[in-house]
């Protein structure tokens, strides 16, 4: 609770442990009942202090929006719906169908009914918000549950057991400082007016772009509009820039600059880090630019746009009791258009035995004796590196492993200097990894944190078409184990892509990039000179009868955002 630097606090604290016979996973035993009762002993504790018209902050967890037990709900009969029709004063009549009897009673619902805990807070003279999804940076408890998580870890050593663990957290958050909670909630709270401040500047950016595309436009007979800026000749990532182009001109009845200085967009950013990459090029007398970035590449895809009527974005697809398996990919090329040899981790079980850790990372990679046997060829049949850790995500380690790759063994390496541009993950700028860098005579350069989309050639320009081409072999693969099915005459059943299989969509993937494409993200970055040219990205199409036959065999998952389903490792910044 917000209540100042000297008096914020931590209203309730409630860990779960899972027994032998109990869950693992808190989910199943942190419910809605379980949240309702928590929840109204938060709210007698807020009273308690004497705050009054508090703001509730949640996320949108399901347990956190549970309605009424008496709500309508589409698995009730036709009769119990009609009674409940009857009872609210929704207008039916007796011969109307079940599916219609639910449209009318779900309409109700989203109208008329609020969350139980929204009930409990308003009653009480207080609100209840509900984050945006995939916002987790508005949740300031996020950041404070990261200080305390990173408390507990910095005291980790070979001899921790797992009641350590619980009392060092225990500890953790009884000593967790006022001025902390304060700060992450003052954080949060810059983050929602900038978020709002960005949405404004869209509708900005709208209603500028729709006035310079009218064709009845007043400004079009009196010469407003400028001749050296035509919008129509920009790609969408040039419209959120055009700022940069049009200074000094103006669109029809309205300055370019007109409301835009504040848009979070921050193109003074790209600016100040393009002047800055290129002063360091200058500076060192670097001829090659590197970018390299890393990628979880998840093992089920299916693609953005299914034909399903409701309209889903993106689905994921479940298989033998996993979900959302993945690997990390690192992407490495340079300003001249040439692709290095994708860098991939993998997920592999650690020993239990130090020596055998310790011999697995300094002769196999990080993989033991039977596994590499398996991992060794493939790695040398799709030109790839392989590593492996236990999460299969980047760190420091790791981070060693690639610079020596790719940089120890340059030939000009005593006398030239290369410039590195990495995203602000933890692990690419360690001591030790800054150091090895300035050994190798690479120059470091950090993307701007949180601006990898405009700054970083990768984000813009390589991860989207690679993204397709995996969707895409994902969704042929499907297509056939389905043609398989039918012409055997079997149930079908999802089988997953092998982790050999994976590999090679990757890399195959990674193949198919074209130099253009990889010159293109370096252009809009502004790190090079030149206008970008245009590309088209092939997006596929789930088909009626493949999703039908997933569906059937309840292959479907969930339905995610569609910037979800190709996360970046830096979106987790772990250092396992």
């Amino acid at each position: 609770m917000a209540d100042g630097r000297d008096n914020s606090k931590l209203l309730t604290y409630e860990a779960f442990e899972g027994g032998r016979k109990q869950p693992k996973d808190y989910h199943a035993m942190f419910n809605h009942t379980y949240f309702v009762v928590w929840f109204r002993r938060l709210l007698d504790d807020v009273e308690a202090l004497g705050k009054s018209n508090a703001i509730i902050v949640l996320d949108n967890a399901k347990y956190h929006k549970g309605l009424p037990d008496d709500t309508p709900k589409g698995s009730w009969t036709k009769a119990k719906m009609m009674e409940a029709c009857v009872s609210l004063g929704i207008p039916t009549e007796p011969r109307e169908y079940r599916s219609t009897l639910w449209t009318k009673l779900k309409k109700h619902v989203a109208d008329n009914v609020v969350p139980v805990i929204v009930k409990m807070a308003t009653d009480r003279g207080h609100d209840v918000v509900f984050t945006p999804p995939y916002h987790s940076d508005m949740q300031p408890i996020e950041m404070v549950w990261s200080y305390v998580k990173g408390g507990v870890g910095r005291q980790y050593n070979t001899s921790t057991k797992f009641p350590d663990v619980r009392e060092r957290l225990d500890r953790e958050f009884d000593r967790l400082p006022s001025s902390v909670i304060y700060d992450c909630i003052c954080h949060t709270t810059r983050k929602v007016v900038d978020l709002s401040a960005y949405l404004q500047s869209l509708d900005d950016v709208d209603d500028a772009a729709g006035s310079c595309f009218s064709s009845d436009s007043e400004s079009d007979s009196d010469g407003d509009s400028c001749d050296d800026c035509d919008l129509a000749d920009y790609d969408g990532h040039e419209l959120q820039l055009i700022i940069t182009s049009c200074l000094g001109c103006s669109l029809p009845s309205t300055p370019c600059t007109a409301g835009w200085p504040q848009m979070p967009v921050r193109l003074s950013v790209l600016d100040d880090f393009a002047k800055r990459v290129q002063e360091i090029v200058a500076r060192e007398g670097i001829d090659i630019i590197y970018n390299a970035d890393q990628t979880a590449t998840n093992y089920e895809y299916l693609p953005t746009k299914t034909l399903n009527k409701k309209g889903e974005n993106t689905v994921w697809i479940k298989w033998g009791g996993k979900t959302k398996d993945r690997m990390t990919a690192m992407l490495l090329a340079d300003n001249s258009g040439t692709k290095h040899p994708l860098f991939l981790i993998l997920r592999t079980s650690k020993s239990k035995i130090k020596a055998v850790i310790q011999e697995n990372l300094t002769t196999r990679q990080g993989f033991g004796k039977r596994l590499w046997e398996s991992v060794e060829p493939m790695q040398a049949a799709n030109g790839v590196v392989i590593h492996g850790n236990p999460t299969a995500w980047w760190n420091a380690s790791i981070s060693m492993q690639f610079l020596k790759y790719y940089f120890s063994e340059r030939h000009d390496r005593a006398t030239k200097k290369v410039l590195l541009i990495w995203d602000d993950l933890s692990a690419h700028f360690t001591d030790e990894v800054t150091a090895y860098a300035k050994e190798l005579n690479v120059v470091l350069e950090r993307v701007p944190p949180n601006y990898t989309w405009i700054c970083q050639p990768a984000d813009i320009a390589w991860n989207r078409p690679l993204k397709a081409r995996l969707r895409q072999n994902w969704l042929d693969m499907i297509r056939r184990q389905l043609l398989r099915a039918k012409q055997r005459g079997t149930v079908f059943m999802l089988v997953p892509p092998s982790r050999d299989t994976i590999v090679s969509w990757v890399s195959g993937a990674w193949a198919d990039t074209d130099a253009t494409t990889i010159i293109n993200g370096f252009k809009k970055c502004r790190l090079v000179d030149g206008v970008h040219m245009g590309e088209v990205v092939g997006e596929g199409v789930v088909e009626d009868d493949v999703l039908a036959a997933l569906i059937a065999t309840c292959a479907i998952e969930e339905t995610i955002d569609p910037v979800m389903d190709f996360s970046t490792a830096d979106a987790a910044d772990v250092s396992a």
